[in-house]
């Protein structure tokens, strides 16, 4: 008996439609621009030698893995716990709808603005001058701009100066202290004709 064996090539130089499906045991070549109206579904790890443009939504139901630099140029929304293991560059304003933090220490090169205050649980170390402009609001608790529970302590390696200047012409300085008895007493230094250069301790509060 003979067996004969037919091969035949087809070369398909016009489009085609196909109505039904397309099953290939080995690699399915595509020179040019493939048109999937329909989507694909792949089963196995897939490589995208070029450019993967999504005009819509690109999901991924498990990671999403980027080995090269990625542009975002819409953002980015992260609906859960986000971890950054390398540093995150922010040439825009960095801001938090809630709660922001940093599990180890978080550097700021450049000037940053704290419109609603912060709170510092632990020690906290200024290197550098803390100018204060308007810290806290004059009412009843905190009584001062500067409203400070405790004990201050202020050393150098030099000498140690404090300087409280009143930036107005014709106002002076003046450091209110509450004595043993829980009375107030007002320490000023005056200006007058009989008693020039002189610290005056008196009983009452600084005005």
């Amino acid at each position: 008996m003979v067996l004969s064996l037919a091969v035949v090539a087809i070369s398909v130089s016009a489009a085609t439609t196909i109505s039904t499906s397309i099953s290939t045991g080995g690699t399915l070549d595509v020179t040019g621009l493939t048109t999937l109206t329909g989507g694909f579904i792949s089963q196995a790890s897939s490589t995208v030698s070029g450019a993967l443009t999504a005009a819509g939504y690109l999901g991924a139901s498990s990671t999403a893995g980027f080995t090269g630099l990625s542009s975002l140029y819409a953002g980015f929304i992260s609906s859960a716990s986000s971890t950054v293991d390398s540093t995150l560059t922010v040439s825009g304003a960095l801001k938090a709808g809630s709660y922001l933090a940093a599990s180890s220490t978080a550097g700021f090169t450049s000037l940053s603005s704290f419109y609603s205050g912060f709170i510092s649980s632990a020690s906290s170390t200024i290197s550098s001058t803390l100018k204060v402009t308007a810290l806290g609001i004059a009412t009843s608790s905190p009584a001062k701009a500067l409203d400070v529970v405790g004990s201050a302590l202020l050393t150098s390696s030099g000498t140690t100066t404090v300087n409280v200047e009143a930036t107005t012409a014709g106002k002076g300085s003046c450091i209110q202290l509450t004595g043993t008895d829980g009375v107030n007493y007002a320490v000023y230094a005056t200006a007058s004709s009989t008693n020039t250069g002189r610290l005056v301790v008196e009983v009452g509060r600084c005005n």
